[in-house]
């Protein structure tokens, strides 16, 4: 519970807009009598039979987390991974690299395509990013042309 009220502290500071904690099941009253006394929009969901995740902050903020319905973590979409991991202040540009290693385990042997800094797309004219691999902490790409990509 320590750490809890000191995610609350943070958050009524303003350091934080929103914060995601995981306690255990037995704290969860407690944890909801503090975020209610303090007016705090909140959102729990189950990890397993003794943990929870708590979603507080903001309430715009939790509620576009409430909009991706019932999840597990490990289970988010890469749209939804990149805007958790934004509204919890995160890195923005790492979690652009994340969102970026996300999309190109996908794209790796498909027809999709990935837009990359830089270049317009259009309908008969479009650049597809077919690998990414990080070297050093940077992108190495490796690009190809498509002709009617549609």
């Amino acid at each position: 519970m320590e750490v809890f009220c000191h995610h609350v502290y943070e958050y009524q500071k303003g350091l934080r807009r929103m914060v995601l904690h995981t306690a255990k099941h037995a704290d969860k009253e407690k944890i909801i009598r503090k975020l209610e006394s303090n007016a705090i929009s909140y959102l729990i969901m189950d990890v397993n039979i003794t943990k929870i995740n708590v979603f507080f902050g903001d309430t715009d903020c939790v509620d576009v987390i409430r909009s991706f319905g019932e999840f597990h973590l490990s289970k988010l979409s890469d749209e939804q991974d990149f805007i958790l991991g934004a509204l919890l202040g995160y890195d923005i540009a790492a979690q652009c690299r994340r969102y970026l290693e996300r999309l190109s385990k996908k794209q790796l042997n498909s027809d999709c395509f990935i837009p990359f800094r830089g270049v317009s797309i259009s309908q008969e004219n479009r650049i597809a990013r077919r690998d990414q691999t990080i070297l050093n902490g940077k992108y190495a790409k490796e690009i190809c042309m498509y002709k009617n990509f549609s």
